[in-house]
């Protein structure tokens, strides 16, 4: 047992079974109060930052005009690399 663990259980869980049930109950409505209030608090925070991407997206999108260089991948096959290839071995000699 990792001794993080083991300090959890030992002053934690056993020190609340010597002071009776119903604080070990209340401890133990506590810990699930803060783990559902964290877990809620972490998905509104997603949710949020998905909206807030969503609207970026859609607004982004009025400016774009499409103009500009065609993307293309690298590729060692691509004309433009036999070029560069050509030049370089033609400067060496």
């Amino acid at each position: 047992m990792p001794s993080s663990l083991k300090c959890f259980f030992d002053k934690g869980f056993l020190a609340g079974l010597e002071l009776g049930v119903f604080p070990l109950f209340l401890a133990t409505g506590a810990f699930m109060g803060l783990t559902l209030g964290v877990l809620l608090a972490m998905e509104t925070l997603s949710a949020t930052l998905h909206d807030v991407r969503l609207h970026w997206v859609e607004w982004q999108n009025k400016f774009f005009d499409g103009k500009g260089v065609k993307f293309e991948p690298f590729s060692f096959d691509s004309k433009r690399m036999d070029e560069i290839e050509f030049k370089a071995f033609a400067k060496k000699d």
